[in-house]
C-alpha cells in the first residue's frame, strides 16, 4: 500500500471570495425586500417583547463569541497541539 501524496494548498478555499460576495448579496437582497416592501420585521418586533428580543440576541452574540474562540485557537503557535497536520 502505497501512500498518495496531497498537493499542496496555499491560502483559503478558491471560491471563499465569491462565496462571501454571494452571500452579502444576498443579505442586501432580502434586508431591502423586507425594509420597503414586506415589512415582516416590523410586525415581528411588535408581537414579540423587547426583554425576549434582547435575550435571543444576548445568547445569539455569546454562542457566537464562544464559536470564534474556539475556532482560532489554533493561529497562536505556542498553543498549538500536538499533531496538528501541516501539510499533505
Amino acid at each position: 500500500m502505497t501512500e498518495e501524496k496531497l498537493p499542496e494548498k496555499d491560502g483559503e478555499h478558491p471560491y471563499g471570495d465569491a462565496g462571501q460576495l454571494v452571500l452579502l448579496a444576498v443579505f442586501l437582497l432580502v434586508w431591502v425586500a423586507d425594509s420597503f416592501f414586506l415589512q415582516m420585521t416590523t410586525q415581528l418586533a411588535a408581537s414579540v417583547p423587547l426583554l425576549l428580543r434582547l435575550t435571543v440576541a444576548l445568547a445569539a452574540g455569546g454562542l457566537g463569541i464562544a464559536l470564534i474562540k474556539s475556532a482560532h485557537f489554533v493561529v497562536d503557535h505556542e498553543k498549538r497541539p500536538n499533531g496538528v497536520v501541516t501539510s499533505g
